[in-house]
């Protein structure tokens, strides 16, 4: 995920093209929500889908949470995929589907506590980790316009879900 801006900012660079720089950076886009995409979906495979039975054995609820949190807290250091992550999947949400399950509260905030200060440390409100992308999309972000340091860089609002086409044409 460190290569993705890094990437955006060597297109911006070195292609002065104008016909092939959106181009580009659109493939790029692409390749990060394919990243996002994969990875929520071992995520989901490995510790929430196994929930989905009912009442779930609190034994496998702790192994769930407990891949949740070894996850997790490897992604909390690379600040620039966590925060980009819980913008396009909601952390929160995942914490809820483990307490209602019965997980360890006090597992369950540690991550939180943990993320939130990443979110803070990286500039994303609090307020914009819970919204859809729908909302997302609609919401104006004046002070990061032009700004492609960092997440802004190559994290444009609504962009981590490409639509099936484009997918398949990573394929």
């Amino acid at each position: 995920e460190r290569v993705i801006p890094a990437l955006i900012d060597n297109v911006n660079e070195c292609c002065n093209d104008p016909e092939w720089s959106p181009k580009i950076a659109e493939k790029i886009q692409l390749t990060r929500s394919s990243i996002l995409m994969a990875f929520r979906a071992i995520l989901h495979h490995k510790c929430l889908a196994p929930l989905s039975v009912e009442c779930p054995p609190p034994v496998l609820v702790g192994e769930c949470v407990e891949k949740f949190m070894q996850v997790m807290s490897t992604c909390v250091g690379d600040k620039t995929f966590i925060t980009d992550y819980c913008s396009t999947y909601p952390i929160t949400k995942d914490l809820e589907f483990f307490q209602q399950h019965g997980g360890d509260i006090t597992s369950l905030s540690f991550i939180k506590e943990a993320v939130d200060m990443v979110l803070k440390e990286m500039g994303l409100a609090s307020g914009m980790t819970n919204l859809t992308l729908n909302e997302v999309q609609h919401t104006e972000v004046k002070e990061t316009e032009g700004d492609t340091s960092g997440m802004n860089g190559y994290a444009q609002v609504g962009s981590a879900v490409p639509n099936h086409i484009e997918l398949a044409s990573l394929v």
